[in-house]
Formats: C-alpha cells, sequence, structure tokens
C-alpha cells in the first residue's frame, strides 16, 4: 500500500506542482506546450521514482518514458474531450478532469506492476 500512495505522490508532484498555472492553461490550448507539460512530468517521474519507490535507474528510466508517453495520450484526448464536451459546465468539467486523473493513475500502477513485478509484494524499508 505504501508504493500505491507513494506513486499517487509522485504523480500529483509531476502533474500539478511542478507545471505551473501558465504550462496548465497552455497545454490545453497548442501542442508545444503538452510536450513541454509531458517532460517536465517524466523528469520528475525519473528523480522521484528511484529513491521513493526504491528501484533502479533503468526501471526508473523505462517506468519514466512509458509513462510520460502514456500521460501524453491521455493528456491528449482529454483536450480534445473538453473541446467537444465541456460547455462551461463544472461538473462536466470535474468529470473529465477526474477520467484523466483515473486514467493516469491506472497507467502507473500498472506500468509498475508490470514493469516491476515484485515491486508491491517487496518489503519497504526507510534508510
Amino acid at each position: 500500500m505504501t508504493r500505491v500512495i507513494l506513486i499517487v505522490l509522485i504523480h500529483t508532484f509531476g502533474d500539478y506542482f511542478f507545471q505551473g498555472e501558465k504550462l496548465k492553461r497552455l497545454k490545453a490550448l497548442k501542442l508545444p506546450y503538452l510536450f513541454e507539460h509531458v517532460v517536465i512530468y517524466i523528469a520528475v517521474l525519473l528523480i522521484l521514482s528511484p529513491f521513493l519507490l526504491q528501484i533502479t535507474f533503468v526501471q526508473a528510466l523505462v517506468f519514466s518514458l512509458s509513462n510520460g508517453l502514456l500521460h501524453l495520450f491521455v493528456d491528449y484526448f482529454t483536450r480534445i474531450y473538453k473541446k467537444i464536451y465541456w460547455d462551461n459546465d463544472e461538473v462536466k468539467y470535474n468529470l473529465i478532469v477526474g477520467l484523466d486523473v483515473a486514467c493516469h493513475l491506472i497507467c502507473l500502477l500498472t506500468t509498475y506492476y508490470y514493469l516491476i513485478p515484485s515491486g508491491f509484494d517487496a518489503p519497504y524499508y526507510i534508510d
């Protein structure tokens, strides 16, 4: 359970805290900003995951790059859904954002499970 919480925290830092308001707004409008958002997300995953998830750098690299690609895919389609379905209705907006976050977390947990098969079973030690 500790690793699930840490994966959620790493995602939160990478997707929100290190992005800034300007990038948050522009990533929904122009593709270069979406790519910048994903590069920052990959960098945060790559830096934090070896320490917090206790995985090797190579595992962290594969985990970060695969989740960066999946993150780009999910955010790209979230942009499309926002343009089609969101008509300044707060309920629709929250539903779209909630589905976006759920997709990201499913991707993160699934890739962690398959890339680090014993990762969820291994004891967690704080040195």
